[in-house]
This record gives C-alpha cells, structure tokens and sequence, in this order.
C-alpha cells in the first residue's frame, strides 16, 4: 500500500472523536457529583462513577489513590517498589478489602497501569515511564512526513495507553508494545528497503547508529 497518497490526517474526524470522549467523561463527572436534572440522570453502572464503576474499578482505583495520598514524602516520589502494590495497599486497606472481596483476599493492581505504576514507583517513576511512550508518540508523529509507515506506529501506542487506563501490563500486549517502538524508531534510524515496484520510504534514515548506540 502506498501510504505516501495518505499525508492528510482527517482533522474533522479527529476532532468529534476527543469531543465525544470529552462529552462522556464530563456526563459522568457530572451525573456522579449530582448536578444534572432528574430527567438526565442515570444509574447505569458506566456512567454513575461508584466504587462498582467498570466491574469494581471504580472501588480498585479509590483504594489506590488513597493509598499513594497515605504514603510517606519518599513513598510519593519513589513508590513501594516494583510489583509492592498489592502489600502496600493492603497495610492501609485490609480490613475493607477483606469486607469486599472476602477474608485473605489480595488486590494485586490498580487495574490501571498508569495508577498502578504511581503507587509502585512514585511520581518520578510514572512521569519516567509514561515519558517512553509520549515522546515516542511525539517522535513518529514528528518523522511522519519521511515515513508515513511510522503514523500506524505512534497511533498503535496511544491505543495501548488508552487501553491500559483501564488494564495492567500483561504479556500479549505490553512487549508487543515495546517491538511497535522498536521497530518505529529502527525505521527512522536505518531507513526501509523498498520491496520491487514499491514508492521509497523513510528516504532520510541513515543506515548507520548513533555515536554510542
């Protein structure tokens, strides 16, 4: 496929899109807080925010929150440790997540990788981590023009940040992730060999790395 003949991104379309997303989330904030006239309000699991809020996210993603608000000045900024949410949200909440989910129950995450990853790494690691893929984002949006391949690259990563608000690292998606980038950013530095009768792409990757890479 000759993505070349693609270079116009549709803006319209684009922009209905954030205000659609814009327009749910401001109901629900809306219709959880109590502002909306009885005529408009609604009791529907998706869209009243609740602790039962998206099959108990909305109880998970409290309890997470209050738990990174409970934690020390070194906790906030570096987190319990890797994989520690489980332990450490239990040292402040096990009593109410036994009385939810049964005695010896165990929250193993957030079920939110980026709320998830505040907890266990603190607000430089977040910031740290969630900077791998905006500015890989940013990058390919940037290198678009020389190669337009790299357009499904940064799309396919915003999609796994939008789908990971609402799940956690797991291993048919997060390494697949990480490959999308990988080859991405091989794109832009060492270019592609047309296949026979294809347009040239990526024209101004360099087949050589960097000084020290």
């Amino acid at each position: 496929m000759d993505f070349t003949r693609y270079k116009k991104v549709p803006l319209g379309a684009l922009f209905l899109l954030l205000w659609a997303v814009f327009c749910v989330v401001a109901y629900i904030c809306l219709n959880t807080m109590g502002y909306l006239p009885d005529h408009l309000k609604s009791t529907n699991n998706y869209l009243l925010f609740d602790e039962y809020w998206g099959n108990n996210r909305g109880s998970t993603w409290a309890i997470g929150v209050k738990s990174y608000g409970k934690g020390s000045l070194l906790r906030k900024f570096f987190g319990c440790g890797p994989d520690g949410f489980s332990a450490y949200v239990g040292s402040f909440f096990k009593e109410e997540l036994d009385r939810k989910w049964g005695r010896g129950t165990m929250l193993t995450c957030a079920h939110n990788e980026w709320l998830n990853t505040l907890v266990n790494l603190g607000i430089t690691g977040a910031v740290t981590y969630m900077g791998i893929f905006l500015s890989a984002i940013c990058r390919f949006f940037k290198k678009r023009k020389e190669c337009p391949e790299l357009i499904a690259v940064g799309i396919s990563v915003m999609c796994y940040m939008g789908h990971n608000f609402f799940c956690y690292q797991q291993i048919v998606c997060t390494p697949t992730v990480f490959l999308l980038m990988g080859a991405g950013e091989a794109l832009i530095r060492q270019g592609r060999s047309p296949c026979p009768g294809d347009p040239p792409l990526c024209q101004t990757g360099s087949s050589q790395l960097p000084p020290g890479l």
